[in-house]
């Protein structure tokens, strides 16, 4: 075999053991189209002239994003393993 077929075979190989950690990984969460789209949404850019207003905006949004992450880890946890 090349070389560029063991390197090609190698991270195939690699691809699929990454893909099948992260499916068993996230296999419990729970997320639907509303979270993806809510989470995907712009948000305003934040003005150059040092509002703070625009920047508290935005530390209590980063807030509620790691409030709701613990909230999903806890709920998954307290589930067990299956």
């Amino acid at each position: 075999m090349d070389i560029k077929d063991v390197l090609g075979n190698i991270s195939g190989f690699l691809t699929v053991v990454g893909g099948i950690f992260l499916l068993n990984a996230f296999r419990d969460m729970s997320i639907s189209w509303r979270d993806v789209s809510a989470s995907a949404k712009k948000q305003p850019a934040m003005s150059t002239q040092g509002d703070n207003d625009d920047r508290n905006e935005t530390h209590q949004l980063l807030e509620s994003d790691l409030h709701d992450f613990r909230d999903a880890r806890n709920s998954i946890s307290s589930r067990g393993s299956v």
